[in-house]
């Protein structure tokens, strides 16, 4: 079988409910990271201050001196301790929203699997009456996914606040005007505050990606009799990077893992059955209206092949000296798992003529 308007519909349905969940996560780690800084703000303004007429008096001071100025680590311990907090919350929101997106991953695969079958058949209401991964197998899922997330938050409020004084010392530079020197300073502390947030997000929404993708793959091992794969989806838009363009419409073994997304990706893995004469029912099914990454690519305007692409990539794709197929590069992750990126634009320069 192959994916018809109805699957389709039910996988676009699945994204746009991940996508609602996993942005309401966004507003909540965002606020919860600018209460914070508020909280520390005044402490840090009066530490900049401080150590910019310092640095426009005496010079600039070492790394170990700034760390061990007591006004510093004062202001470094109150951002840790509000790291540790914003860590704690972010568990508390990530972790709920990964159990749901694995839960209407299993729910809604087997509603996809059931709707490529033939309506009324007893093999379709089979697979609706499993819509649900038995409870052992689910909590395995959800603990996993919960102990990944614990363990990339662990060390983000230690390497948030280094990255905070890193700030300081990069910021303390002889010559410059004190005021100017404490607001970039300020600035630049917040930006290190901040990319806790970053990571946080990262985390949250990528764990709770790879959770979706692992109960899929879990509710399509429970019907292996009736498929025949999984086909690689993409949400093909401006905002979607050249490796996921490149593996759109690809199909798999139901064995192979995936689809291996880079962090953040939104790819889903959707279940295709086996024919329906394979499957023993001699009539007709309907077509796929899926069509590879390259097909539907062929369609937009410039413009916006433009912003997908890049100008050395489209270039290259247009004259034929890039091929479609190494658009994505496999790389490995230390502490994460094998993911597909974008191909660097600086590996198909030198094939590109200048002019």
């Amino acid at each position: 079988m192959a994916l018809s308007r109805e699957p389709v519909r039910l996988s676009n349905e699945l994204a746009l409910s991940i996508d609602k969940r996993l942005g309401q996560d966004l507003v909540k780690l965002v606020t919860a990271w600018s209460r914070a800084w508020r909280v520390v703000e005044a402490e840090w303004r009066s530490v900049t201050t401080q150590l910019a007429n310092e640095v426009a008096r005496d010079g600039r001071p070492s790394k170990r001196t700034l760390r061990q100025a007591r006004n510093v680590q004062a202001a470094l311990n109150s951002s840790r301790a509000a790291l540790e907090e914003l860590v704690q919350q972010t568990g508390g929101i990530a972790t709920p929203s990964a159990k749901a997106l694995i839960e209407s991953s299993a729910r809604m695969n087997a509603r996809i699997i059931a709707a490529q079958l033939p309506q009324g058949s007893e093999l379709r209401a089979q697979v609706e009456r499993t819509a649900e991964l038995p409870n052992r197998q689910l909590e395995f899922l959800v603990r996993r996914s919960t102990a990944r997330i614990e363990s990339a938050l662990r060390p983000l409020s230690d390497d948030a606040t280094d990255a905070m004084l890193d700030a300081l010392f990069q910021g303390a530079a002889r010559g410059s005007n004190p005021r100017t020197m404490a607001s970039k300073m300020l600035e630049q502390a917040r930006t290190g505050f901040d990319g806790g947030l970053t990571r946080a997000l990262n985390i949250s929404r990528t764990e709770a990606l790879d959770g979706h993708r692992e109960a899929a793959r879990a509710q399509q091992f429970r019907h292996q009799d009736v498929l025949d794969g999984w086909q690689w989806l993409a949400q093909l838009g401006s905002r979607t990077c050249p490796a996921c363009w490149s593996k759109h419409g690809s199909k798999h073994e139901l064995s192979e893992l995936g689809p291996e997304g880079h962090q953040q990706c939104r790819c889903a893995r959707a279940p295709v059955t086996k024919s329906w004469r394979e499957l023993g029912f001699d009539v007709d099914e309907p077509a796929s209206i899926i069509r590879d990454g390259q097909t539907e690519f062929a369609k937009l305007p410039k413009k916006q092949q433009l912003e997908v692409m890049g100008p050395t990539r489209l270039q290259g794709l247009d004259r034929g000296l890039i091929l479609w197929d190494e658009l994505a590069t496999k790389r490995t992750n230390v502490g994460w798992r094998p993911a597909y990126y974008a191909t660097p634009v600086r590996e198909f320069r030198r094939r590109i003529p200048v002019g």
